[in-house]
């Protein structure tokens, strides 16, 4: 199969998910035009299958947009999700989002101190000092400037 084929099957694919999107790309006059269904963001349901040609495990539900969808089913890696397993798949994200504002909320309620320690400016420039006289850093070698015309040797 050659690219060409490749991405007509995609196109296809994704056409199932998203008619409407193909039917306005077959309106444009302008080949540029038709990007309808390539830009489709209508919300597609797969559950991943075990492929270990791939190392696809199964069980995962995700949320896809029509092309992304596509190329994971034609990949053989992802199946369309039954209702039933959209339906788990939703509450399950909503727990979890339930429990991750629950988090937030009890986060912004914890009371949260601050210690302010002052310290003379003059004290921080000589530990700086002498921080660094410490570090025994070889003394960058000074370049003289060569008089004007004068050759490199």
């Amino acid at each position: 199969m050659d690219v060409r084929e490749y991405w007509k099957k995609i196109r296809a694919i994704a056409a199932k998910f998203d008619p409407e999107a193909l039917q306005k790309d077959r309106e444009e006059d302008d080949a540029v035009e038709r990007t309808h269904l390539r830009r489709s963001t209508k919300p597609v349901w797969l559950m991943s299958i075990d492929n270990p040609a791939t190392g696809s495990l199964a069980g995962s539900v995700v949320l896809m947009k029509p092309y992304a969808a596509a190329e994971r089913i034609f990949a053989q890696t992802h199946r369309e999700a039954t209702p039933e397993e959209i339906d788990v798949e939703q509450l399950r994200r909503e727990k979890k989002r339930e429990e991750i504002l629950a988090e937030d909320a009890a986060s912004k309620s914890k009371v949260t101190t601050h210690t302010h320690v002052t310290v003379d400016s003059g004290e921080i420039a000589e530990k700086v000092a002498a921080a660094m006289a410490t570090q025994n850093k070889p003394a960058r070698a000074q370049r003289t400037p060569e008089p004007a015309g004068a050759v490199p040797a």
